[in-house]
C-alpha cells in the first residue's frame, strides 16, 4: 500500500546539487524551520556531515570543508541562520565557482525514502571492524534516518521501532540500534552523541498550536516583568 504523504521525485522541484541527492535538500528545508539557533547550527552541521560521506578522501581538507559550508547556505537559499564557522556567500554564482563535482550514485534502493547517501553510510558501517567506531556509525545513522522521516512525513506517527526495523533492512540484519547504544553506554559514553530532539509533534511555523505557545510565553513574560516592579 502507498503512502499517499510521499511525493514522487518526478513531482517535486529540481534540486540544486543532484550528487547530494533530494533528501540531503529536504534536510536543510526542516533546519529552516526549527526555531532554536542553537539546535537549528546542531542539524547543519550534521548535515554537512553527511555531505562530506561523499568526498572520503577531502573530509579533512579546510578548503573542502568551506565549499560544502557554502552549499549548504545556497540550498537554503540563503536563509538559513547558524552558527557557520565560514562567512555566508552572496550568491548562487559564487557558490557554483567553487562546486566539486561528484557522479550522482544509480544503483537501486532498498528503501527509497531514505536515500542512497543513507545506504552509503550502512555500507561503510558495515565495513568498520573497530566496534567503538561501529556502535557510533550506527547511532549516527539512526539520528539522520529519524530527520529524514521527519522532514518526508511530517504527518506519520513515527517510532523507535519503525527505525530499528528499517535499518536492520538496510543493513541486511549485520546493524543493530540496541547492540549500538548499549555498547556506547557500558564503555563509558553519553547516552546521546547528538543532543539534538526530533520531536514528531513540534508545532510548525505559523500553525494555531505554536501561536498559542508564543502567546503563553509572552503572558508568563510579562508577569514576571509585573513582579519585579511590585518589588
Amino acid at each position: 500500500m502507498e503512502n499517499s504523504n510521499l511525493n514522487y521525485n518526478t513531482q517535486l522541484d529540481r534540486i540544486l546539487f543532484k550528487e547530494y541527492g533530494r533528501n540531503v535538500h529536504k534536510l536543510v528545508q526542516h533546519a529552516l524551520t526549527i526555531e532554536d539557533r542553537k539546535e537549528r547550527t546542531a542539524v547543519a552541521k550534521a548535515i554537512v556531515n553527511l555531505m562530506a560521506l561523499l568526498h572520503p578522501n577531502l573530509k579533512n581538507i579546510e578548503e573542502f570543508k568551506h565549499k560544502l559550508w557554502d552549499q549548504l547556505h545556497a540550498i537554503a537559499g540563503f536563509k538559513l541562520d547558524v552558527d557557520s564557522p565560514y562567512p555566508v556567500p552572496e550568491n548562487y554564482e559564487q557558490v557554483l565557482q567553487k562546486r566539486a563535482h561528484v557522479p550522482y550514485p544509480s544503483s537501486k534502493m532498498k528503501l527509497r525514502h531514505y536515500g542512497l547517501n543513507i545506504e552509503t553510510l550502512v555500507q561503510k558501517t558495515i565495513n568498520t571492524e573497530h566496534p567503538r567506531k561501529r556502535a557510533e556509525l550506527t547511532r549516527i545513522i539512526v539520528y539522520y534516518m529519524n530527520l529524514v522521516h521527519k522532514s518526508w512525513n511530517r504527518e506519520s506517527n513515527m517510532n523507535d521501532d519503525i527505525i530499528k526495523s528499517d535499518l536492520k533492512t538496510l543493513s541486511a540484519g549485520q546493524l543493530d540500534a540496541d547492540w549500538a547504544e548499549q555498547y556506547i553506554i557500558e564503555h563509558g559514553g553519553q547516552k546521546q552523541v547528538i543532543q539534538i530532539s526530533i520531536n514528531q509533534n513540534r508545532p510548525q511555523p505559523g500553525s494555531n498550536q505554536q501561536q498559542q505557545g508564543m502567546g503563553q510565553r509572552r503572558k508568563k513574560k510579562r508577569g514576571n516583568r509585573n513582579k519585579k516592579n511590585k518589588q
